[in-house]
């Protein structure tokens, strides 16, 4: 009689919490995810849906907040990466969301959300904003060693080899918690993102040629649970792309001709353009240029391009222009890369010889991304600022 009672009772509690909505998915029959949010202090304000498939980005839809809520709809509910951009001015929020994802809520309040926001209904969302609030703490101090390495002469290379030092530091601890958490659940979305802090702050130099371990380990176990994805290639790609580095860097024959003495004016670089056009980083002069060399085949490369991208169109108006230097060998690869990427600007060059570049042998470039900053007279201002730093140095010299 008992066992009976317990049925009645569990199947009358089921039967509740589907009526109210406790275990029922909002978007169940629906193509995508239904998003929903409750943003205080956005009357009015747009929010954008922006997603990530592999490499490609694209704008699903633009809603308004009312009455401090709004829903957003995604097109599949195959694993994608997205981001919620608030305006110019607030950082995005970062979602992964997949076929497990259930119920997707996001909440917070402007200004600042990005980085005072909660979420529910998606586990790897979670993981990528614990990932976020772990890094937030280093932010300032990494921000404030950069700007001291660009404010310091290039002659003192023992200051700067001892503020590399204490950016490496921080990297360290950085790069341990991202094992944890790889080692925890390493077919996670969101390890393929903590990839990234393997990397030390000096560059692979310094990289731990073992780590490479958990990048096979990642793309393994993502290809297992997505064997639709194209995250297991991006990672396999940026396996290739350590491991050729390293190559060059170990190889005399490749860096026998490694630049002269550093330099305050940025050399001269003549190359063919995509259409064998001939282009020059002198003819440039006047404007803020970065000097950014690349590849197709480069990983990083590419997940940074959105945020190159971002900043072009930002600024161009301004003075500023780029210039990028390839490192492919392959035209094709690298043409569509260009496309791909939606690098706009007119002023793309390659003489298809990979590391043995001429560009590369005389700005010294022994890893890639790598950029150099430029004032409108040659002159260098920084070198391999990426995301904020770079946007965070434009804001103070263009305004």
């Amino acid at each position: 009689m008992r066992k009976a009672k317990n049925i009645f009772l569990t199947t009358l509690i089921g039967g509740f919490l589907m009526a109210c909505g406790g275990t029922e998915d909002v978007s169940e029959g629906l193509p995508g995810h239904l998003i929903k949010g409750e943003i205080t202090g956005a009357e009015g304000k747009e929010v954008v849906l922006v997603a990530y498939e592999g490499e490609k980005e694209q704008i699903i839809d633009t809603v308004l907040i009312q009455n401090n809520q709004f829903e957003i709809q995604t097109k599949t509910k195959d694993l994608r990466q997205y981001v919620l951009l608030f305006g110019e001015a607030e950082m995005p929020v970062i979602l992964l969301l997949d076929k497990e994802a259930k119920n997707v809520e996001i909440s917070g309040a402007l200004p600042g959300i990005g980085e005072n926001y909660t979420v529910k209904g998606s586990e790897e969302s979670q993981r990528v904003k614990d990932y976020l609030d772990f890094l937030k703490p280093f932010f300032k101090d990494e921000q404030m060693l950069y700007m001291q390495i660009n404010s310091t002469p290039k002659t003192d290379t023992t200051q700067i080899k001892k503020l590399i030092a204490q950016l490496d530091s921080i990297s360290y601890i950085q790069r341990d918690y991202a094992i944890d958490k790889i080692e925890q659940k390493p077919g996670s979305p969101s390890s393929w993102l903590m990839l990234r802090e393997l990397f030390p702050a000096s560059g692979l130099l310094n990289f731990d040629t073992l780590d490479l371990k958990y990048f096979h380990m990642v793309a393994d176990e993502m290809r297992a649970k997505y064997p639709n994805s194209d995250y297991p290639d991006l990672i396999d790609r940026d396996i290739k792309s350590v491991e050729a580095q390293l190559e060059q860097m170990n190889n005399p024959q490749l860096s026998q001709a490694k630049g002269s003495a550093p330099f305050d004016i940025a050399p001269e670089i003549i190359g063919n353009g995509v259409n064998g056009e001939i282009r020059k980083l002198s003819d440039l002069r006047g404007k803020v240029v970065l000097i950014d060399f690349w590849a197709s085949w480069c990983g990083p490369c590419r997940r940074e391009n959105p945020n190159v991208v971002r900043v072009y169109n930002e600024y161009k108006d301004k003075g500023f222009e780029i210039f990028s230097v390839s490192l492919d060998k392959e035209k094709d690869a690298w043409q569509k890369a260009i496309q791909a990427d939606n690098l706009v600007w007119d002023n793309h060059v390659s003489d298809l010889n990979g590391w043995q570049s001429a560009a590369a042998v005389d700005y010294s470039v022994n890893a890639i991304p790598a950029t150099f900053l430029i004032d409108e007279n040659g002159k260098v201002i920084a070198t391999n600022l990426r995301g904020p730093q770079l946007e965070a140095k434009l804001k103070e010299i263009l305004g």
